[in-house]
């Protein structure tokens, strides 16, 4: 059985990159490319929620309007952005599906989000003491504040995604798909 699970241009949170899971897709409701036009998520309806999560199946996605997207990829793996053509049907993986609805409201962050948020909190403020450090060895005089990372306001979104059956921590979809559906519109698909 196929059942569409939303219309939109295709995105990921910038966490399933850097701890190379690559577990979860998002769908905007405009490209994002011109910022006079609001930016916002396609929220995924209860009912298909409700009627696809859990079970296992294919998750891919029919191009409807290409975008070339002006991300470098994953410069690490040497994955570069493909911009793909109307019509494309591109696999993102095969797996247990799960929907993280994350943010305001009944939406709270994912286990992976609060995670990216407390190693980029960390991260900084190794940095801060590092600076901190320079300035008692040479006598300078170093005054910083490091930016904390509030959980107040967290944007909504509903992530899709797919756990796969082996118990791998990384490439939970196919890396090399998110680079080549980046931005553009597609209609995204679970077979099951």
């Amino acid at each position: 059985m196929q059942t569409l699970i939303g219309v939109g241009h295709f995105t990921w949170d910038a966490a399933e990159r850097r701890s190379d899971r690559y577990g979860t897709v998002r769908l905007k409701s405009i490209s994002g490319l011109n910022d006079d036009e609001p930016n916002e998520d396609v929220l995924i309806s209860q009912e298909i929620v409700e009627s696809i999560e859990g079970k296992k199946g294919k998750l891919f996605a029919k191009v409807l309007e290409p975008v070339v997207s002006p991300h470098c990829g994953d410069l690490a793996r040497k994955i570069f952005t493909i911009t793909p053509s109307v019509g494309d049907i591109v696999e993102l993986g095969v797996g247990e599906l799960f929907i993280d609805q994350n943010g305001i409201g009944k939406h709270e962050p994912s286990e992976l989000q609060m995670q990216d948020k407390k190693d980029m909190q960390n991260l900084l403020n190794a940095m801060m003491q590092g600076f901190m450090k320079f300035g008692e060895k040479t006598g300078a005089k170093v005054t910083v504040n490091a930016p904390v990372f509030s959980n107040d306001e967290v944007e909504r979104y509903d992530a899709i995604g797919l756990r796969p059956d082996d118990g791998r921590e990384t490439d939970w979809l196919n890396p090399q798909s998110f680079f080549r559906l980046h931005l553009s519109k597609i209609e995204l698909y679970f077979e099951y």
